[in-house]
């Protein structure tokens, strides 16, 4: 006991209980006893117990990276995920991790990210607020401009190639 305890009174007692290692449901109920004497009382009621399996998942961007095109500053690259826990979530940070923004929550999907620049982003795939897996993602300059008609000719007298 944490102190003297007197016929009718109460006390707390807190300890820590290690789940079993596969998941599952599971029944839990616990009694006091005096070490080497007898059980203190009755048994806890029954507790239902379930024990989850670790969050596993991946994730990925299509294209990756995306083109940025002429005259742009910005492309757009579709995020997919999947988990096997309902509490997905991805989140969007700078490639150390700085800056975190939640970008949707889901256990499976695709997002389309119309802001990606050149600047490498990272997507991390997170469950119970623990990163399971992560994609960075970036942006590409696209190539020449595209062609542009030749003007008309500005005179009657002039001959259209």
């Amino acid at each position: 006991m944490p102190h003297d305890v007197g016929p009718g009174q109460d006390v707390a007692f807190n300890f820590w209980v290690q789940a079993p290692a596969w998941a599952g449901t599971y029944q839990m109920q616990w009694r006091m006893v005096k070490d080497g004497m007898s059980w203190l009382s009755g048994a806890t009621p029954d507790w239902s117990i379930s024990v989850l399996p670790p969050p596993s998942g991946s994730i990925g961007a299509n294209p990756n990276p995306c083109t940025i095109p002429w005259g742009s500053d910005r492309c757009t690259s579709t995020i997919t995920w999947n988990s096997n826990r309902s509490d997905a979530e991805v989140w969007v940070s700078n490639p150390d991790g700085s800056n975190p923004m939640l970008f949707t929550r889901a256990q499976s999907g695709s997002v389309a990210a119309p802001w990606i620049t050149t600047n490498w982003l990272r997507f991390t795939l997170k469950s119970a607020g623990v990163a399971i897996t992560h994609v960075d993602v970036y942006g590409v300059p696209g190539g020449e401009p595209p062609p542009v008609d030749p003007p008309p000719c500005p005179t009657p007298h002039c001959v259209e190639p």
